[in-house]
């Protein structure tokens, strides 16, 4: 079940969230929207976050990756160079970096894309947006009216349910 809440300012929605925290809602099942950008105090709604150290692993990862090659591909090539290498230290060094950085980037994309939902089956549709305020959006599976009534008593002006998708 799907639950939107209009709130109409951040002290509101802020005590609302702390409520359904306490109560045992995950910060992963509560979504803010709004027209404006809303700026919450540390800690209401802070989730963590994986994104570094992926990047980092997969700079790590392609790094590896691009040197291996390049390492194998200068011995096992058979040019006669006469015991130089085929590439110099520099050029070996200029890919390896560029493409352990491409690794790093494509890691950091791919945890944005993961971490903001958009890789998810059942994402609810965005509400409509009030000019002013803002919608708390809570993915609930305990007791609906209770949710229901613990936002209209934090001050929630309009409370609607929808069925998941």
């Amino acid at each position: 079940m799907i639950i939107n809440a209009a709130f109409r300012n951040v002290e509101q929605v802020s005590g609302a969230i702390a409520l359904l925290r306490q109560y045992g809602t995950n910060a992963n099942q509560m979504e803010i929207f709004s027209s404006k950008p809303v700026e919450l105090k540390p800690g209401v709604l802070d989730r963590t976050s994986k994104m570094s150290l992926i990047a980092v692993l997969a700079a790590i990862f392609v790094g590896s990756l691009v040197t291996t090659f390049i390492y194998y591909t200068q011995r096992d090539y058979p040019l006669v160079t006469g015991g130089m290498p085929l590439t110099s230290g520099w050029a070996t060094g200029v890919v390896t970096f560029e493409l352990t950085m491409a690794g790093a980037i494509l890691g950091t994309v791919f945890m944005f894309i993961w971490e903001s939902g958009l890789m998810k089956k059942s994402r609810c549709p965005a509400p409509d947006l009030p000019e002013s305020g803002m919608i708390l959006q809570i993915e609930c599976d305990a007791d609906v009216d209770t949710v229901v009534n613990m936002l209209q008593g934090c001050g929630a002006m309009d409370v609607d349910t929808l069925e998941k998708s």
